[in-house]
């Protein structure tokens, strides 16, 4: 899916930040890391399973740690979930619940106002 997306559509090359302004030359393939990414996000594998045909483990997590902090994983799956939702004649569902496959689901609990006559003390 990734490399169709790539490729044809031309969907996530453009997402990709270019490298920082008078840094040295990027060591890695970018459509490399994002493979990286998508093989342990779809799999669910650790950090030091990567394959070997991916970039190092290092890479793919550094890339990993500023694209979550930038934002541009979060712009790449927007990307793809549109794409996703062209495919089936769906339109995107402005309700949709914002997933983070990054973090632990969390309940965000209401403060209620509690009556006065309901007892904050347990008896012994």
């Amino acid at each position: 899916m990734i490399t169709i997306a790539w490729n044809a559509q031309g969907l996530v090359e453009p997402l990709i930040p270019p490298g920082k302004r008078g840094g040295g030359k990027r060591t890695v393939i970018m459509r490399e890391v994002v493979n990286g990414l998508m093989y342990i996000l779809s799999t669910g594998c650790q950090w030091r399973a990567i394959p070997k045909d991916l970039p190092p483990k290092s890479s793919v997590y550094g890339y990993f740690d500023l694209w979550t902090y930038d934002g541009t994983l979060e712009r790449i799956h927007h990307a793809l979930y549109e794409r996703c939702r062209d495919r089936e004649q769906r339109e995107a569902c402005v309700a949709a619940p914002n997933i983070d496959p990054f973090r632990r689901p969390t309940l965000t609990l209401v403060k209620q106002k509690i009556p006065k006559w309901v007892s904050t003390h347990t008896a012994h």
